[in-house]
């Protein structure tokens, strides 16, 4: 939902009393060129609508997937169209396909398709394939971004609908809908208001056509947050939206064994979101007619959006999380430790502690000691080993001439911002 650019900038400044030229650059560099980042806000309807015309996505159009029946469904969210998965008959068979698909399987490779003409080829899976669960038109959510900006504008309440007299949110407060009962049977908006909430309990549909309403009462009342006002109100046309992005199944596998289902999540999560979208778009009852059970409905699919976000979120964020999991680690030959301050170093030497350096030269200390001790390479690291645990002086002196046999020392990389430990100088 959210685009992130590759963004750094070139600072060239000229120093007049010298005549110098004082350059800081940051990786990339150009000299035609600024690079900068920033953060793009997804318009979901239009990422929809372009999923769909390129073949990139397909409409989730079936409301359920609880069984092997329907797990199989291929307009439902464990679809095939997302590619084969662990546990089907030919799991791997779409690795290798044709333009058009009509043949498959690496049995075929490099023949050449009846239909479309192209020759069978390997074929990767296509993480870019979503399907996408869409409400009717005239329905309307709000996106996970602007919910959150909303939220936070609009501050905490002192009365929750749900756990009365606690704090909640105020945003939660007025899409919750909670009409009252007249005798007659006919709802009334509901009399009670708390202080500073006069839109509470209003739902989604009449929160959606008051919108601008209510961002200038909330907005009177915390003039502060202009910045995220102005946020609101440039994007005005992504605020709300009907689509919401269904990932691939190659990052939320699902399987039934046994007569059990074992599933990530999110999977959970988009059960109930497609359960309540369907539910909606396919009561043929009009909106003025059933407004307690339509406003429900997107109450909770809102709700499902908001904690589908906050998943994904905890899923690619922190140490733990699948993104540094995946593309983090350490570099060979590296290690941490705490930078402390030297006033007898230049502003360009560091001083490292002799175990890292064991650690960091491992590969030139043993070769050194495999070809002027005569050492089988066997040895060489069992007494380069028992040199991090204890100081040996011959690996001392080795690591004392690597350092002195280069003129300008030995390049070091500080990878990242470790702790400051500060010391009297």
């Amino acid at each position: 939902m959210i685009l992130f650019q590759e963004r750094r900038k070139t600072i060239l400044d000229k120093n007049t009393k010298n005549n110098q030229i004082q350059i800081t650059l940051t990786y990339p560099h150009s000299d035609k060129y600024e690079f900068y980042s920033g953060i793009e806000i997804i318009d979901l309807d239009k990422e929809a609508e372009t999923d769909l015309a390129t073949g990139n996505g397909f409409l989730i159009s079936s409301p359920k997937s609880t069984n092997k029946k329907d797990i199989k469904n291929p307009d439902g969210i464990y679809s095939s169209k997302f590619g084969q998965k662990l546990g089907d008959v030919n799991e791997f068979a779409d690795r290798y396909s044709c333009e058009c698909g009509y043949l498959k399987s690496r049995i075929n490779r490099n023949l050449t398709c009846p239909r479309c003409g192209q020759k069978v080829k390997f074929v990767d899976d296509n993480f870019n394939m979503f399907g996408w669960i869409i409400l009717k038109d005239q329905y309307h959510i709000i996106h996970p971004k602007f919910y959150e900006t909303l939220d936070y504008i609009m501050g905490s309440s002192q009365y929750n609908t749900e756990r009365k007299h606690i704090k909640g949110s105020k945003l939660e407060n007025i899409i919750h809908y909670s009409p009252e009962v007249t005798q007659d049977g006919f709802e009334a908006p509901c009399a009670f208001k708390p202080d500073k909430e006069p839109f509470y309990g209003i739902g989604m549909t009449e929160f959606y056509n008051r919108f601008d309403e209510i961002l200038d009462y909330y907005f009177n009342l915390n003039p502060k947050k202009v910045d995220y006002v102005n946020e609101i109100k440039r994007h005005r046309d992504i605020v709300f939206c009907h689509s919401i992005p269904v990932f691939t199944t190659h990052l939320r596998p699902a399987d039934i064994r046994d007569s059990f289902m074992y599933f990530e999540p999110t999977n959970g999560i988009y059960n109930m979101i497609n359960h309540h979208v369907h539910s909606i778009n396919n009561d043929k009852r009009k909106m003025n007619q059933n407004m307690i059970v339509k406003n429900s409905e997107l109450y909770k699919v809102q709700m499902k959006f908001m904690e589908l976000s906050s998943e994904i979120m905890n899923i690619l964020t922190g140490k733990k999380g699948q993104l540094r999991m995946l593309v983090g680690g350490r570099f060979n030959f590296s290690c941490r430790a705490v930078i402390r301050q030297d006033a007898t170093l230049r502003v360009d030497q560091v001083k490292l502690p002799y175990v890292e350096l064991v650690k960091c030269l491992q590969q030139q200390i043993i070769n050194i000691l495999i070809r002027s001790y005569n050492i089988n390479p066997s040895d060489a690291y069992d007494k380069w080993s028992r040199a991090i645990a204890k100081k040996d002086e011959r690996i001392a002196e080795i690591i004392d001439s690597i350092i002195h046999a280069n003129p300008e020392g030995l390049p070091v990389i500080i990878n990242r911002n470790p702790t400051i430990v500060t010391q009297d100088v």
